[in-house]
């Protein structure tokens, strides 16, 4: 069992319909490239840390409401 951060795109999306910002200003804020928040909201790119330090600096939202913790379940293939 691996846990994996998953960005809540669809919190990210309403803060910016909401606070009319595009990606290259919410880009711009958080301090990352507007191609690197392209790529995450729209393309299902992980977030790194760079990206993490961004959106809890910017988003008005805690870390847990921001990126949700999904577990995946790798199967052994071994046997083991």
């Amino acid at each position: 069992m691996v846990k994996e951060i998953v960005l809540n795109r669809e919190l990210v999306e309403k803060y910016m319909e909401e606070t009319d910002r595009s990606i290259p200003e919410l880009a711009d804020e958080m301090g990352i490239d507007r191609t690197y928040l392209y790529k995450i909201l729209r393309k299902g790119r992980k977030p790194g840390r760079k990206f993490i330090e961004g959106a809890v600096r910017v988003l008005p939202y805690s870390y847990e409401n921001i990126f949700l913790t999904k577990v995946v379940h790798k199967n052994n293939k071994s046997g083991d």
